[in-house]
């Protein structure tokens, strides 16, 4: 009987680990995605905000539009930033 139970706690045990580690996988693989998704926003945003001349961006700019991308602000211009979703090749 105690065996019985030993070994279903060590399997508890183990699935538990198992799911600990899967969720880690998983923050590490969303964090990657959302780096990869926020510099290529920034990317085209440079690209349509400074028609493709990107040897000559204003960093305060570029600083208003990475703080943008993270809390949004209505009291902005729109000219500061964009809220539009471009299609990335994600998407096709």
């Amino acid at each position: 009987m105690e065996e019985k139970l030993s070994l279903l706690l060590t399997n508890a045990v183990n699935s538990c680990n198992a799911l600990y580690k899967e969720g880690h996988v998983e923050i590490e693989n969303s964090r990657i995605r959302g780096k990869k998704d926020i510099f290529e926003e920034t990317l085209k945003w440079m690209i349509k905000s400074n028609e493709g001349d990107l040897k000559f961006v204003r960093i305060d700019h570029l600083l208003q539009h990475l703080k943008c991308q993270i809390h949004p602000d209505p009291q902005i211009p729109s000219f500061m930033y964009t809220s539009k979703k471009y299609k990335t090749s994600v998407d096709n």
